[in-house]
């Protein structure tokens, strides 16, 4: 059987640069990654289902697009195999339903929201939309990438225009938090939580550019609250690897309003300009080498 240390899967062509340089890093640290992709998909479940290969972890970066690739995990975890993210754990958590309206800590602040069902006739949606303050989001995941779909709205008018143009999804209206201005910055924060690591970054909402957070405006800002409510969240969750959208409000309160994204986005701000520091993505690769490579030597 030829073995090896990492097992990467992905299904979306914005991945390729991630997954490639993932696997520079292996390879530079001594180890092996074996590479799952639409082309070598059913000859690897064929491989390692004949006991030709095996590779004790396992990160799975496909989304959910219909495709057996994309249920790869679940031939996986039947076997002795260690997840960056288990797979039904992060199933549970892709329900944006269930994971809006039942945080997984309770330790934290969330928006006012409800529940929006595709049977709701305008009756209903008055009903429900009353209890929350305008303006506020709707809220839902995009079936191919998987990624959270956020758009602002006022009206019950302008939530059945966008169902109809969306079609008969579940999504979730939430009251919009307007951030404070720390020196002329909107204080909205995303948070990369990887195997231990809290990556912090300014992000904002109006454009979605990512700017690395550093300790001075942490200290500067008082900050340092923004690890703990990812900490939290993993502890809670048992999740390895996600990221988290966080406001401070204008009364100093920290509010999640995205609490757990699984999936993402990879590209590096210097190829793309809403993508990640490209600082941010070296430490986020470093972090799955080193914890492998650590694991690995310590089962050896």
């Amino acid at each position: 059987m030829e073995i090896f240390d990492l097992g990467v899967a992905w299904n979306c062509e914005e991945d390729t640069d991630f997954v490639k340089e993932l696997n520079d890093c292996v390879l530079k640290e001594g180890l092996r990654a074996y590479l799952i992709h639409a082309y070598n998909f059913y000859g690897t479940l064929k491989d390692v289902a004949e006991n030709h290969i095996w590779f004790p972890f396992f990160f799975d970066r496909t989304v959910n697009d219909g495709t057996p690739l994309s249920e790869v995990g679940d031939f996986f975890k039947r076997r002795s195999t260690i997840f960056i993210n288990y797979p039904d754990r992060v199933r549970k958590l892709l329900n944006k339903d269930k994971i809006y309206l039942e945080p997984v800590t309770y330790n934290i602040s969330f928006p006012a929201r409800m529940s929006i069902k595709p049977q709701d006739n305008r009756h209903i949606l008055e009903s429900k939309l009353k209890y929350l303050s305008k303006p506020y989001v709707f809220k839902f995941v995009e079936n191919l990438s998987g990624a959270t779909i956020n758009i602002d709205v006022e009206s019950v008018d302008d939530v059945l225009r966008l169902r109809e143009q969306h079609g008969s999804i579940v999504c979730i209206a939430q009251e919009k938090i307007e951030p404070a201005i720390l020196d002329n910055r909107r204080a909205s924060f995303r948070n990369i939580y990887c195997l231990g690591d809290v990556i912090l970054f300014w992000c904002n909402p109006t454009d979605n550019v990512y700017e690395i957070l550093d300790q001075k405006d942490i200290d500067k800002f008082k900050l340092a609250r923004l690890p703990s409510i990812s900490e939290e969240i993993a502890h809670n969750s048992k999740l390895d690897f996600f990221l988290t959208e966080i406001v401070v409000d204008k009364n100093g309160d920290f509010v999640v309003t995205d609490q757990i994204n699984v999936h993402p986005d990879m590209r590096r701000k210097s190829k793309f300009s809403k993508g990640m520091p490209d600082e941010a993505v070296d430490r986020i690769i470093k972090n799955i080498v080193c914890s492998i490579k650590q694991k690995t030597r310590y089962n050896k």
